[in-house]
């Protein structure tokens, strides 16, 4: 059999085949070497995981900042609340202040009236033949009455203690819870006696 001679083709027609085979994907070859692909690929890897560890410290920075801001805020809260507490606190004290002032003066007030009413009812009270020597009070609560009169007469001072014991205000209520004769002495020619009358609360 006699072989055939085909004419070679020309370069425009060689590149012209090539450029076909390659663009449609018939011709394929990798020269690069399996060493340099795996770096390459590596490389991929590392590159992927340096932009997740890039984006996950990023988020744990924009949740610290939140973290730190949501802290200001709350301290910031607290401070304002600590504050209006403390002037709620001192008026509040101020008032218990006035509150316990109002309540001295009137007591003062009540003691003073009780010590008129006090006094106007055990004079008219008091036998012709005794007399006062004292008249004050003690601890608030406590009238003290002391005086004198004629030796010997030491039914006067009973009869004037229960005469204390049976007085009463403009309201009916007793003047006096207690009445109590602490001392009658007959010395040197004169009786000497004293009476301690105790207030209601």
């Amino acid at each position: 059999m006699k072989a055939r001679l085909f004419p070679a083709p020309t370069h425009h027609e060689s590149t012209a085949r090539l450029a076909e085979l390659f663009g449609h994907g018939l011709l394929t070859t990798d020269l690069a070497p399996p060493e340099l692909k795996k770096a390459y690929r590596n490389r991929q890897v590392d590159s992927l995981w340096m932009t997740c560890l890039g984006w996950m410290a990023m988020a744990y920075l924009a949740g610290l900042g939140v973290y730190f801001f949501m802290l200001h805020q709350a301290k910031a809260e607290r401070q304002n609340m600590k504050d209006q507490i403390a002037a709620v606190s001192g008026t509040y004290t101020n008032a218990l202040k006035l509150d316990e002032r109002i309540r001295i003066t009137e007591n003062q007030l009540n003691l003073r009236f009780a010590a008129l009413d006090s006094w106007k009812a055990v004079v008219e009270v008091l036998p012709e033949a005794l007399e006062f020597k004292q008249f004050k009070f003690s601890k608030g609560e406590i009238l003290n009455l002391s005086g004198q009169g004629p030796v010997g007469q030491n039914n006067l001072v009973n009869a004037y203690v229960d005469a204390l014991s049976a007085l009463t205000d403009n309201k009916g209520k007793k003047l006096f819870t207690e009445v109590q004769s602490k001392n009658i002495n007959n010395i040197r020619g004169s009786m000497t006696w004293t009476i301690d009358c105790i207030l209601p609360e």
